[in-house]
């Protein structure tokens, strides 16, 4: 160790506690080698040189690169992004924070609908006291300004009591990131950008939807009102319209939102139920990487490999140990593969599977079904012919005539002098390459013992609690070597669970914000049929009055509000009906399909419509006709 860097020295998507010099051996240079093209590039512009001129610059070595090794850089191109543009592009992130900012945009909306709905009812309710200002003399330019100043200080407060949130969410957020290394880097913080999008916000709020009140309370008719004892509009007017259209818009809103949140919740839902192709529970495991030297050369590391899984096998509770070179579900790399009569074929144009070396138990350990042939065995080491084993998708897609057993491919692991044609001898059932992905892609499998690597994850099953065995196995690595380190020792289920837990806190988010929509249209419904009740007293008591009875005037006033709720959820479910393709378009590997939650969430925007017209509809239908016409 020749230096320590300071603890915040954090390259965002790239944690690591460790730094060695890059050195490129001849295997790294070989044509395989350059086809799996893993190696990061990083370089700080110098002042004034923008993105898009490295670009440029990067453009022509592509064309160099290209002319000088035809084979493997032709149709290969390079973008030169910033490392912010970089994280939200590899983390596939940029869909995901769409579709949040669209879901707050929409809550947001709906918020700003009920307060300009409140503060139409408001400028109504306050009709004559703004028609004796006017005969008073204030103009038309003062009342708006009054008007206007207090929408202004109610968006004030409630910025400032979400700023308040705000803070608090932030520290939520962050601890509901520690599920993985690289997004726990992110520092969610309320900084100066913050507070002034807040700012903007509570303010354009204020204006937008509160310049409408505004604008109607400068236009009122004073002799018009002065005239009406109660200073307040027909239960049918042009203002009674406006919130009717506000709410309807909620309803329409809430909708869309709610059916995006429930087809992403039945996407994950579905994701899980389809199995993952292996038995997850039980397993410990870990990651180790024999430094090179002592352990330079395919026999030394064969070696050490056999003998830990030998003393794993032996530890109380282990049932039996294999090692991969990727584990299941992590994203294994896709490598290119040749058939025979293509021998020749370009390296661009070859077929691609997702690739696997495991030792002989590991589909045992991860209990990963055979459907036909056999699985690696002791005997096929490196004197033996080579041999591979393939999923169940490779065999059909490759050798849709006939079975693949038997077959050779020629896989691109080394340079072409290297490679060594490998007869399938199995078919296994298919793996996911993601927890939640639709889709099973080809898979490979070539035996440890005739492809040794120095870098291995470790798997051991168990009869009872994994992590009971992580004693054992350091006991048993350093048993063999003490200066061996082991990385990441977890089970696979909590590996696999923190690999999901975004896409979790992901729909989480969308829940929130669906049920506030939710909460929020079914106020804004409650909101209008009690101030439209509060209008029509006079009208409800002379319907009493002249025979109408209580059963009549509920389901009246309920009927009223759910025209305007189904109207509202009809208009938002024609506008939630392209949202599979756009989920789907946005989300990788995401598929969605769910007719029963177009039926669903209507269902439940009408249970909650009529919850919320009921109250103020009961209480129409307790007016004494004697109490209301007196009072009116």
């Amino acid at each position: 160790m020749i230096g320590v860097m300071p603890a915040q020295f954090v390259m965002h998507s790239f944690p690591a506690q460790i730094w060695t010099p890059v050195v490129l051996d001849e295997a790294q240079q070989s044509a395989a080698a350059r086809e799996n093209r893993s190696l990061f590039f990083f370089a700080r512009l110098k002042p004034g040189v923008a993105v898009t001129e490295a670009n440029a610059e990067f453009q022509g070595l592509t064309r160099v690169a290209e002319q000088n090794f035809p084979d493997t850089e032709k149709g290969w191109g390079v973008t030169v992004l910033t490392l912010q543009d970089y994280m939200i592009k590899e983390f596939n992130s940029g869909p995901a924070l769409v579709l949040l900012m669209g879901a707050v945009g929409f809550v947001l909306l709906i918020a700003c609908a009920n307060i300009a709905g409140l503060l139409l009812a408001r400028a109504t309710g306050r009709g004559k006291e703004i028609a004796v200002r006017v005969a008073m003399g204030a103009g038309r330019f003062r009342m708006i300004r009054q008007l206007l100043t207090e929408a202004l200080l109610l968006a004030s407060l409630g910025g400032a009591a979400g700023l308040a949130l705000t803070f608090w969410g932030a520290r939520l957020l962050k601890s509901a990131l520690g599920f993985n290394e690289v997004v726990r880097v992110l520092d969610p913080t309320v900084d100066g950008k913050v507070l002034a999008f807040t700012a903007g916000i509570s303010l354009l709020a204020a204006v937008v939807f509160g310049l409408a009140p505004a604008l109607k309370a400068g236009t009122s008719e004073v002799y018009t009102i002065l005239k009406n004892a109660t200073g307040k509009a027909s239960a049918g007017s042009r203002q009674n319209r406006l919130r009717s259209l506000v709410v309807i818009g909620e309803v329409a809103l809430a909708v869309v939102l709610l059916t995006g949140t429930g087809l992403m919740i039945k996407g994950v839902v579905d994701g899980m139920k389809k199995g993952l192709g292996f038995e997850q529970g039980h397993v410990l495991t870990a990651f180790l990487s024999l430094a090179d030297p002592p352990y330079s050369g395919a026999g030394k590391q064969t070696a050490f490999y056999r003998e830990l899984l030998t003393r794993m096998e032996n530890v109380p509770g282990a049932e039996s140990a294999a090692i991969a070179s990727t584990l299941l579900a992590g994203g294994a790399d896709q490598i290119s593969f040749r058939q025979k009569g293509q021998e020749n074929l370009p390296l661009g144009e070859r077929f691609k599977a997702r690739y696997f070396v495991v030792s002989p138990k590991f589909f045992e350990t991860a209990k990963i079904r055979l459907i036909r042939g056999r699985v690696f065995s002791e005997t096929d080491g490196s004197d033996s012919n080579g041999v591979a084993v393939v999923s169940e998708v490779f065999a059909r897609q490759f050798y849709p005539k006939g079975n693949a057993i038997g077959q050779q491919v020629l896989i691109d692991t080394a340079s072409e002098g290297e490679s060594q044609w490998r007869e399938i001898i199995g078919i296994v059932g298919n793996v996911k390459g993601w927890p939640l992905e639709a889709a099973d892609d080809p898979e490979i499998y070539e035996n440890f013992l005739q492809r040794p690597a120095p870098e291995m994850a470790l798997m051991v099953r168990t009869r009872g609690n994994p992590d009971a065995l992580a004693v054992g196995l350091r006991e048993a690595v350093w048993g063999m070597d003490k200066d061996q380190p082991i990385a990441s020792v977890m089970s696979l289920e909590e590996r696999i669970g923190n690999q999901i837990a975004g896409d979790r806190l992901f729909v989480q988010m969308l829940g929130i914000f669906a049920a506030l929509a939710l909460t929020l249209s079914g106020v804004g419904l409650y909101g209008l049929v009690a101030y439209t009740v509060g209008l029509r007293t006079q009208e409800i008591g002379i319907r009493m009055a002249l025979g109408a009875n209580r059963k009549k005037i509920l389901k009246q006033v309920v009927g009223e509000g759910m025209k305007l709720a189904v109207t509202g959820a009809a208009i938002g479910m024609a506008l939630a009906l392209p949202l599979p393709r756009v989920l789907e378009g946005l989300l990788q590997n995401f598929r969605v399909s769910g007719t029963w939650v177009y039926a669903l969430i209507p269902a439940v925007i009408c249970g909650v419509a009529l919850l919320a017209c009921y109250v103020p509809a009961r209480r129409a239908a307790r007016v004494d006709p004697m109490v209301a016409l007196r009072y009116e």
